[in-house]
């Protein structure tokens, strides 16, 4: 997909509404940070990635019924390598999907 190229450009950081995706194409508004209102972005280029979801803006989420979840760690020092790496996290949906996020904007696994 093709679209203009504007002089000012969307800044690093900012927060943006996803109007309509095609492919790697995105068209925004945006809610903070600098540039253009709305407009067009490329969301990867070359297999890198240039723009992700963020959870506080995630539209189609499923809410859990019941009490809130919460993954704890009880006290300093308890920290260790692999402590989060369950054999499967199949009983904990919200705990994997927020170790999946932090696995893309860390660029590396929390678990491993």
């Amino acid at each position: 997909m093709k679209t203009d190229q504007l002089a000012e450009r969307l800044a690093a950081g900012s927060i943006i509404e996803e109007l309509q995706l095609n492919g790697v194409r995105l068209e925004y508004r945006k809610l903070s940070g600098r540039g253009p209102q709305t407009g067009w972005i490329s969301t990867a280029v070359h297999g890198k990635e240039l723009a992700t979801t963020s959870l506080g803006y995630l539209k189609d989420i499923t809410r859990v019924q019941g009490p809130p979840v919460a993954l704890l760690f009880p006290g300093e020092g308890c920290q260790h390598r692999l402590m989060l790496a369950f054999k499967s996290l199949d009983p904990f949906p919200e705990v994997k999907m927020l170790l999946d996020q932090a696995h893309r904007i860390l660029g590396y696994d929390v678990k491993e």
